[in-house]
């Protein structure tokens, strides 16, 4: 409702509709990108942009496509797995992090574990970002890659995630190691980002090529 200098007023109802959340690349020169969502192999996230990895079936992956659906060499490989959590089809509804769709389901295990990237480009640096999250338990989980860490905060968690930046292969590999804090770590998804930088094959392994951003603790 509107009113203007002389008391009149006028009123019009609007509807507005939200939808998912779509994912914004980070500023900077970026490629090709890959989303991976885990699921349960029944509560898929129905986006084409998006891989569905059912952990609960096989904790290699198979070949992940890009967001533009073409194909990639890239596979990953979680250590350890005990089951899915289910935070509600609801859960995070106003989530900034990844689609909400995304931190309805979480992979939990019992101790640390790795999640190893298979089939990168040793000639690129690569944005990696994790995400977990879980509705009404305080816990923490640490996310690691070399000798360089990031820890969220996992209670009703819908912004924050993990995030590394210029991590290096080694022969084509990237190691990520998630770290169990409290009772539980968790990890509902990641995402991998081409940087577009060629770098030296003599410094691929060299840890103080990766930075993070993080405003929490550590």
């Amino acid at each position: 409702t509107v009113t203007d200098n002389g008391g009149l007023t006028s009123n019009a109802d609007i509807t507005i509709t939200q939808l998912s959340a779509q994912i914004v690349t980070p500023p900077g020169t970026y490629g090709k990108i890959i989303h991976v969502n885990l699921y349960d192999g029944k509560t898929a996230y129905s986006n084409s942009q998006w891989n569905n990895w059912d952990v609960n079936s096989n904790l290699t992956s198979s070949n992940f496509s890009y967001d533009d659906n073409s194909s990639s060499a890239v596979y990953a490989y979680l250590s350890g797995h005990q089951r899915m959590i289910d935070n509600g089809s609801n859960y995070a509804f106003s989530a900034t992090s990844c689609p909400y769709q995304v931190l309805q389901l979480n992979s939990i295990y019992t101790s640390d574990r790795d999640l190893t990237f298979y089939g990168l480009d040793n000639t690129k640096q690569y944005r990696i970002e994790l995400y977990a999250s879980r509705a009404n338990i305080v816990n923490d989980t640490r996310f690691i890659i070399g000798n360089v860490s990031d820890t969220i905060t996992i209670a009703n968690n819908a912004a924050d995630f993990a995030k590394f930046n210029n991590v290096s292969p080694a022969n084509g590999k990237i190691k990520v190691t998630i770290q169990r804090l409290n009772t539980w770590p968790y990890l509902a998804g990641f995402r991998i980002i081409e940087q577009n930088v060629s770098i030296l094959s003599s410094s691929v392994s060299n840890p103080d090529f990766i930075t993070k951003e993080n405003t929490t603790k550590t």
